[in-house]
Order: structure tokens, then sequence, then C-alpha cells
């Protein structure tokens, strides 16, 4: 048995814990607590139980590497993951796609991919104090930091910079509360809205290429 409890994983390459996050996962139940050690993950990580994986240390130390598929995708109820470095190389793909259930993301840095974050009929989000960048644009519905469909949830201070599409695209009837978030240098728009609604508060928006509010179709509450 490798330093497991009933509720708290080590993953550290295998030095005293798991070798891989995804080993760790397949051990876990739910209500477990992952914790990552420093180093490079090259693993792409598919979460199907409830659980929290919390980066150990320094966030920039703590790598997780999607080359293929994406970095993180959730299917389960209830996650939550903080201070994490996330890295999608493939442009194929997010680098954290949730397409069910409840999720928490706070204090990670989420850099590239189809989009940075795609959220699709999601009951709950909240990405809370994220740096959210350089997602790459291949065509339309990506490129963005943060991609959101049917889905309601709460997005606060966050950094969302230099994507190639908009900052935040926000489509098909999702509705979050968008509040204190620093949205800046995208090369689209800073927040993009189609046939959406929203509350949007207190966010500061500078730079974007085509400017910081489009709007389809939607209802807009500032």
């Amino acid at each position: 048995m490798k330093n497991i409890t009933k509720t708290n994983i080590i993953v550290d390459g295998g030095i005293e814990g798991f070798r891989t996050i995804n080993e760790a996962l397949q051990a876990a139940s739910d209500q477990t607590t992952i914790q990552i050690m420093h180093g490079r993950y090259y693993e792409s990580i598919m979460i199907n139980k409830n659980v929290i994986i919390i980066g150990v240390g320094n966030m920039e130390d703590i790598l997780i590497i999607g080359k293929e598929k994406s970095a993180i995708s959730s299917v389960a109820k209830q996650v939550s993951l903080q201070n994490l470095t996330l890295i999608q190389e493939s442009e194929e793909h997010p680098c954290v796609d949730i397409s069910s259930g409840e999720i928490e993301i706070e204090g990670c840095n989420i850099n590239g991919g189809k989009n940075c974050i795609t959220i699709y009929g999601c009951s709950e989000f909240i990405l809370k104090n994220n740096r959210i960048h350089n997602a790459k644009y291949k065509n339309f519905g990506s490129g963005n930091g943060i991609y959101i469909v049917n889905s309601k949830g709460i997005i606060e201070q966050n950094e969302i910079f230099k994507n190639d599409s908009s900052g935040m695209m926000v489509t098909s009837g999702a509705a979050p509360v968008v509040r204190n978030n620093l949205i800046h240098k995208n090369r689209n728009y800073g927040i993009h809205l189609n046939n959406s609604n929203g509350t949007f508060e207190q966010n500061s928006m500078c730079e974007n290429t085509n400017g910081n509010i489009k709007m389809d179709g939607k209802s807009l509450d500032v």
C-alpha cells in the first residue's frame, strides 16, 4: 500500500507515494484528497470520483501537461482543483474539460489548448483566483480563455489574458456571475455573449482587440 489513508493520497513520482495522478485516482475513493508534490506529470486525467486535487508547494513547480487529450477532464459530481499549473500542448482539446457535475477551480495557472476551460451543462462551478491564458484558435468556438455552454456558476478574481479569441465565450443559455476579473489583451473580445444571460460586476477589461463586450441575442445585467 502506497502512503494511502482514508482521506489522503500523495503523488510524488513514486518516491514515497504514487508515481502518477491516474494511479492515485484509481486507488482513491470518494472524498479523498490527492496531494500533488512538485514535478512534471505528463498525463491526461479523467476524474470520475468526488475528490480534491491540490498541489503542495509552489504552483509553478507542479505541472500537469496534456500532450494529446485534455490535461483534466471531469464527469464527477463534485471536484476541487487547487494550486496547480495545467498546460495543454494539443490544440485539438481544451486544457480543462468539464461536462457534468460541480467543480471548483481555485488558484491555478491554466495555459493553452483549444480553450483553456470548457464547461458544458455543469450544474454549478466556481472559477476563482486563476490565471487563464494562451488558448489557441483553430475554428469557431475555440481560442477562448473560458467557453461556457448551458451552465451556471461564479467566475471571480481571475486574470484572463492573451487568448487567441475572446477572454470568455458565454453561449446557449449559460448564465454565470462574473465579477472582479481582469480580462485583457485577448485577440477578439473580452467577453462574448451569445443567446445567454449573466451578471457582470466590477470587471476590469482593456486592450482586447475587437472590444471589451460583444452581445448577440442575450440579456446583460451589469
